[in-house]
C-alpha cells in the first residue's frame, strides 16, 4: 500500500471532496495518483522554482523555503478556499520545515477532516538523516510527528506501517481553530529572535492565557484576606531587601 492508496481509501471511507497537498516538487510525488473521481484536488508547493512543471496543476506556488506564507493567505481568505477535508503532507524533511508543514496543515483541516503526513517510520538512521542529501531521504519529519501528535489528548492518530511510514491525524470537531493557529504562528515567529519576541509583546493572551489579577482572583474565589496577607508578607520581604 502506498501513500496514495491510504488517501484514497480514508477519502471513500469517510465521504471526503476537497484536498490539499503541501509538498515540494522533489517529494508529494502522488498528486496525481489521487482519485478526482472523489477529491476535488489542489496542490501547495515551496522551494518551488517558477518555471518548475510535471504536467500536473500547481495552485499555490512559491520558491520560498517555507509553506507557511501561502497557508496563511489560505487561512485569511484570500485564496478564495475554504478549509479542506483532507490536507496531505510530504515535507521538504528537515525539522522546522516538516513542523511548519504539519502545523499549518492542520489549521487548514476542517473540524471532523484528516492530516495524513508522510515518512513517519524511517527504515533507518542512515534515512534519518537531520540536513539534506540526494536519494531516498526521509529526514526527521518523523519528529515532527511524533512532537506535533504525543502531546495531543484531544486528537485520535496513528501511523500506517507501509511506504516509509504514513501518519493519521483525525481532526476533531470541537477543535479550538484559535489555539491551533496561534501554536502554527508562533512556531514560525520563533525564525527570526527579534520578531519572536515582536509576536510575543503582541500576542500575551493567547501564548500565556495571560489574567489580570482581578480574573486570578475571581475564577479562583480567593479571599481578600488572603492577598491582603500576601502582600503584606512580601512588602515585609522587600523591605528587609533594603535594608541590607
Amino acid at each position: 500500500m502506498k501513500k496514495a492508496d491510504i488517501v484514497n481509501a480514508l477519502a471513500r471511507k469517510r465521504g471526503c471532496g476537497t484536498y490539499l497537498e503541501i509538498a515540494t516538487p522533489g517529494s508529494g510525488k502522488a498528486f496525481g495518483q489521487i482519485d478526482r473521481a472523489q477529491l476535488d484536488c489542489q496542490r501547495l508547493l515551496y522551494r518551488c522554482p517558477e518555471d518548475f512543471s510535471d504536467g500536473l496543476p500547481v495552485d499555490f506556488r512559491t520558491t520560498q523555503a517555507s509553506s507557511a506564507e501561502l497557508v496563511l493567505a489560505i487561512l485569511d481568505g484570500k485564496a478564495g478556499r475554504g478549509l479542506y477535508d483532507i490536507v496531505f503532507v510530504d515535507s521538504f524533511h528537515i525539522y522546522r520545515a516538516s513542523m511548519e508543514d504539519i502545523l499549518g496543515g492542520y489549521c487548514l483541516v476542517r473540524p471532523g477532516g484528516l492530516l495524513i503526513m508522510h515518512d513517519c517510520k524511517p527504515p533507518n538512521v542512515g534515512m534519518a538523516d537531520p540536513y539534506y542529501r540526494p536519494g531516498f531521504w526521509c529526514g526527521v519529519s518523523h519528529q515532527a510527528f511524533v512532537d506535533f501528535t504525543l502531546p495531543r489528548r484531544d486528537v485520535l492518530s496513528f501511523t500506517v506501517d507501509c511506504d516509509f511510514g504514513c501518519g493519521v491525524v483525525f481532526k476533531p470537531e470541537n477543535t479550538d481553530a484559535a489555539r491551533d493557529r496561534t501554536q502554527f504562528e508562533w512556531f514560525c515567529a520563533r525564525r527570526d529572535e527579534g520578531y519572536a519576541f515582536d509576536y510575543f509583546e503582541r500576542h500575551p493572551a493567547e501564548l500565556l492565557r495571560l489574567k489580570s489579577v482581578r480574573q486570578f482572583v475571581v475564577e479562583q474565589d480567593l479571599t481578600w484576606n488572603f492577598l491582603k496577607s500576601a502582600v503584606v508578607e512580601t512588602t515585609r520581604a522587600l523591605g528587609k531587601l533594603v535594608k541590607r
